[in-house]
């Protein structure tokens, strides 16, 4: 779908919409195609931090078709207290 501007003469020219954001954003969060992501917080042992408890940022997945949740990439985290 493209936007549409006055060019000059007084003829409409399409601008090219730019679709790599909405792909962009669908491969950070990891989640399938028409999804939405968003960060999560959780407390968990990482194995990065040598098995020890730690903040793990991840990224959930909503999909509007079903109206279910499932996790999608992780994004960081950080060894210590969990907050």
């Amino acid at each position: 779908m493209g936007l549409f501007a006055l060019g000059c003469g007084g003829v409409d020219t399409e601008v090219p919409v730019d679709e790599t954001v909405a792909t962009q954003d669908q491969a950070l969060y990891d989640c399938e195609p028409g999804d939405e992501g968003y960060p999560v917080w959780e407390c968990t042992q990482i194995d990065e931090c040598g098995g020890r408890w730690g903040n793990l940022m991840r990224y959930y997945c909503y999909s509007p078709s079903t109206g279910g949740y499932y996790p999608g990439g992780v994004i960081t985290y950080n060894c210590g207290d969990c907050y």
